[in-house]
C-alpha cells in the first residue's frame, strides 16, 4: 500500500510540475486583446481528463502544503479556463460551451471566497487579468444572438467576473 501511495504521490508531481499539457498558442485577437487557446480543451476526451486530473493533484498540493502559493493557482487556473472558453466558443465546440462557461463561473466564485488569502499584489494581478477576461468575454458574446442560451452563459461569465473585480476595487 505505501507503495502505491509512493507511486501515485510521484506521478501526480512529475503532470502537476511538468507544464507538458499546458502550454498555449496564440489564435485570435478582439478589440484590444490577444485570445490564446489552452493546447488541451475540453474537446480532446482523453487529453483533457489528464489535464484537470493534474490540475486537481496540483490544487489539493496547494490547498495542504504550498497554502502561500493558492493566489497563483486559482489565477493561473481562472486564466485556463477563460481560454479553454475562448476555444469553445470561437471554434464552435457548442457542446463544450455549457461546461466551459460552468467552469469559468465556478472558479471566480471559489476565488471570491479565497481572497482574503490574496495580498495586494495577488489581488493587483487578478484585477489586471479579470479586466481581459471581461474583454474577452464581452466579444465572444458578440459570436452570439442575445436570445440564445449560449449568450446567457457568457453573460453569466461576464457578471461573474464582474462581482468578483469589483469586489477588489
Amino acid at each position: 500500500m505505501k507503495t502505491l501511495f509512493k507511486i501515485t504521490l510521484i506521478l501526480l508531481a512529475f503532470f502537476s510540475f511538468s507544464g507538458v499539457f499546458f502550454s498555449v498558442y496564440s489564435q485570435e485577437n478582439a478589440p484590444d486583446v490577444k485570445i490564446v487557446y489552452e493546447d488541451v480543451n475540453p474537446d480532446t476526451f482523453v487529453r483533457y481528463g489528464l489535464k484537470r486530473l493534474t490540475e486537481k493533484g496540483r490544487g489539493f498540493v496547494t490547498l495542504y502544503i504550498f497554502k502561500n502559493k493558492r493566489p497563483e493557482y486559482l489565477t493561473e487556473i481562472l486564466e485556463r479556463r477563460v481560454n479553454e472558453l475562448a476555444f469553445t466558443v470561437i471554434k464552435e465546440k457548442r457542446s463544450s460551451l455549457e461546461e466551459s462557461s460552468s467552469r469559468y463561473s465556478t472558479y471566480t466564485g471559489i476565488i471570491n471566497n479565497e481572497l482574503n488569502n490574496f495580498d495586494e499584489e495577488n489581488k493587483s494581478n487578478l484585477s489586471q487579468k479579470l479586466k481581459r477576461h471581461l474583454t474577452i468575454i464581452n466579444y465572444l458574446k458578440t459570436k452570439f444572438s442575445h436570445e440564445t442560451a449560449e449568450w446567457r452563459f457568457l453573460q453569466q461569465d461576464y457578471e461573474s467576473a464582474e462581482v468578483l473585480l469589483s469586489k477588489l476595487n
